[in-house]
């Protein structure tokens, strides 16, 4: 799999990570008629708040390959917009509002912890059971995770942007620590508990 995910990134790292040059498809959708689907909206730079946004490095190859390996489907950026282009408004228009959005984002090393969960709008009692796994599933993989901190929490992205328009607790922000995210320099981890962790929170979902 590391092999994979090597050449799936090479197609978000193209043109120093403007992404692939595809006229004005921004967000590629990959269907396997799952009801989960693993989003990465930052896999390449992003025009946000009138400015280039860096890439959330490596989130576009783990939406893409875990999606493949374990079957469900994925959304990903794949290239730059010199303008606003929302996920949201990509999911609103082809009618995915009953999707399940597991959405990946990256913060840096800096952090004390390896993951945030964010629920947006919605209080974490709303998604009590969503929680419940997940606090399961970080203590077996052995990752520290923060709910809800005001950085993380996903008001302004996808998650929050979804609850206002479907009014929905489908969705929910995985903001993973770079090295979490790095599978060239740090494989082992990738390989071992966030693909794993991730992949089973799916399947709960599903």
């Amino acid at each position: 799999m590391l092999e994979i995910l090597k050449i799936s990134e090479e197609a978000f790292s193209c043109n120093e990570y403007f992404g692939q040059e595809n006229g004005e498809e921004f967000f590629y959708f990959e269907d396997r008629g799952s009801r989960v689907v693993l989003s990465a909206p930052h896999a390449t730079r992003t025009f946000v708040c009138k400015k280039v946004k860096a890439p959330d490095l490596f989130t576009g190859a783990l939406a893409t390959v875990i999606g493949k390996r374990f079957g469900y489907s994925s959304l990903v950026r794949t290239g730059f917009c010199p303008q606003k282009a929302l996920i949201s408004d990509f999911i609103k228009e082809n009618n995915l509002g009953s999707k399940y959005f597991l959405d990946i984002h990256g913060m840096d090393n800096g952090r004390e912890f390896d993951l945030a969960l964010g629920t947006g709008y919605f209080s974490a009692d709303v998604y009590r059971r969503e929680i419940e796994k997940i606090r399961e599933l970080t203590e077996k993989y052995k990752i520290k995770m923060v709910l809800n901190h005001p950085d993380y929490r996903g008001i302004r992205g996808l998650t929050g942007r979804y609850q206002k328009e479907f009014g929905l607790p489908q969705v929910l922000q995985l903001e993973w620590r770079q090295d979490f995210r790095n599978f060239y320099a740090c494989p082992e981890k990738v390989l071992e508990q966030t693909i794993p962790f991730i992949a089973e929170l799916a399947d709960f979902l599903s």
